[in-house]
């Protein structure tokens, strides 16, 4: 194992400050340099001091045999800041100045800060150690208070917490690629030259698709996790035009294929006479944008997967799901297929006409805005690094089909909690409904503990529970001027509690309502003339 970044000292701008004005300014044969800094730190530059200097890029040992420095002249801290701050964001390992056997199993450059980056986009508030591991193919060392001053004080887009938890800020994430040689100790330093413009750094951007499925009850906010990904993809810039670069399906019983990836369809010409044409379905929109335009994300959200049948809709795009790793690669036809693209592909003629079509219509400003491969009539598809795919499944569903475990293992999956803690859900929490004195997150969390109460026997019982979103209230103003939401009886009646008699309590009718209520038609009109303590049997909420 090798340590990411050296722990001589902390990484702070009094540190590059000392660094840099210890070093020479000029350029100077190896040799000189090395007589000119045997004496400092007491003899011992070059034992640790040197390593965290160069892994900051203030200088280099150029196989020409010149020492380079990154500064011509003595530098005060708010130099030295604003160049952390540029230095963060293009630090990669492995490089030159790492242990020659860590991180021997990833790509170089791996960065530092957009890996750990991708890991939180796709992992919201993770643990430091698993998006290392996962990041860098290494367990993290005893060195994670030096990265947390990094990460804190310069990287602008991650928070790393004092117990060992990572976030993003919502802030863009300036970003420079280019394949390295980790040997190659110039072309490191170079990589750090504040004075290159962006017209002479490469451009390409560096994608890590998702595949994720958000699962949970209904209305424990599986959609809204999606609408918050995708507005931060929005402040940060990423996504500036939603109707393109988004595109929204549901899966439902007669959904096909056909529908999805497309069909071939009669179009009636305009002097007469029918043609035959590809009407594309949202799969291939989507597919072509993304291909047609390599340097912006773009997302398929499938609401509902599981309400359709997922492997018939998908068909032979099924295959697709599996993508390149890090580090895995193929070559077909002359195009190099790295990281993000699928590991295999299909040939279907229309959805490559279509790609095809929206190559010829995008206007590029430059070269390093086309498409990486080179498309031709004979290209098979494949889904590419800038194309993720979201999708949510209600985990209580009934007679709906089953995802098999070869369709869910290309699929990440994450339950949504259902919850109502925190700053975040008080307006929901504090919902009133209408005409009772009972907030919403007080019913929600009694009516819960009684469905799992009555539903013991059940193995899917918490899949029964309200989720907290299960229904919102309308925003009013009271009479001072302050704002509140309310629930409505009849939508309340309508909704909810239409919910629990014909789903929840299905079963434990008796044991839950009052004997009057002797269908959901008499349950909504008690309700809505008495209120709760008209439907439910005495204390057995404890409201």
């Amino acid at each position: 194992m090798a340590d990411l970044i050296c722990r001589w000292r902390n990484g702070t701008a009094k540190t590059v400050v000392e660094l840099a004005n210890t070093l020479p300014h000029e350029k100077m044969p190896v040799d000189q340099f090395r007589e000119k800094m045997k004496l400092c730190y007491g003899g011992d530059f070059f034992r640790t001091p040197y390593q965290l200097a160069c892994q900051l890029a203030l200088y280099c040992e150029a196989e020409d045999g010149f020492y380079y420095p990154r500064f011509d002249h003595d530098i005060n801290e708010a130099e030295a800041e604003e160049y952390l701050k540029f230095w963060i964001a293009r630090y990669f390992v492995p490089n030159p100045y790492v242990r020659k056997d860590g991180f021997q199993n990833i790509e170089c450059p791996t960065y530092f800060l957009k890996s750990l980056c991708d890991y939180v986009k796709k992992h919201p508030s993770c643990e430091y150690k698993d998006a290392y591991y996962e990041s860098f193919g290494e367990t993290a060392k005893n060195n994670d208070d030096i990265i947390r001053n990094y990460i804190n004080n310069y990287s602008k887009v991650l928070n790393f917490s004092k117990d060992g938890i990572l976030s993003l800020t919502g802030q863009s994430l300036e970003e420079r690629f280019a394949f390295m040689d980790r040997t190659d100790k110039k072309a490191f330093f170079d990589s750090f030259d504040t004075t290159r413009t962006k017209s002479t750094s490469s451009p390409i951007k560096s994608f890590t698709p998702a595949q994720i499925i958000y699962y949970g009850v209904p209305g424990c906010g599986k959609s809204k996790k999606i609408m918050d990904l995708l507005d931060i993809a929005k402040q940060k810039g990423e996504i500036t035009d939603e109707e393109k670069q988004v595109v929204r399906v549901v899966f439902h019983p007669e959904y096909t294929n056909a529908d999805f990836v497309g069909q071939v369809m009669p179009v009636v010409k305009p002097a007469g006479g029918v043609d035959y044409d590809f009407a594309a379905g949202p799969f291939t929109r989507i597919l072509a944008r993304a291909y047609a335009n390599p340097t912006k994300p773009y997302f398929l959200v499938i609401e509902e997967i599981n309400r359709g049948n997922a492997a018939a809709i998908f068909g032979e795009i099924f295959q697709l799901l599996d993508r390149h790793k890090k580090g895995e690669s193929d070559s077909v036809g002359g195009n190099l297929y790295t990281a993000g693209w699928s590991k295999y592909f299909v040939d279907h003629v229309d959805v490559n006409g279509k790609i095809s079509a929206e190559i010829a219509g995008t206007e590029y400003g430059s070269d390093d805005e086309k498409p990486a491969v080179t498309f031709t009539a004979n290209t098979a598809i494949r889904l590419p690094p800038n194309l993720s795919i979201y999708a949510t499944m209600n985990t209580s569903d009934q007679n709906v089909f089953t995802l098999d475990n070869a369709f869910k293992r290309r699929f990440d999956s994450e339950l949504v909690k259902n919850t109502l803690d925190g700053e975040l859900h008080k307006a929901q929490r504090e919902t009133k409904i209408e005409n009772t004195d009972i907030t919403w997150g007080v019913f929600w969390e009694k009516v819960n503990e009684l469905i799992l109460e009555k539903n013991t026997s059940m193995i899917s019982s918490e899949d029964k529970r309200l989720g907290a979103y299960f229904i919102i209230g309308e925003e009013k103003t009271d009479d001072a001027g302050n704002k509140y939401r309310e629930i409505s009886r009849k939508l309340f009646g309508e909704k909810v509690l239409e919910y629990l008699w014909d789903d929840a309590f299905k079963y434990k009718r008796s044991t839950v309502f009052k004997n009057e209520c002797k269908s959901v038609e008499s349950l909504i009109e008690n309700f809505e003339e008495g209120g709760f303590a008209a439907i439910f049997k005495d204390g057995i909420l404890g409201l």
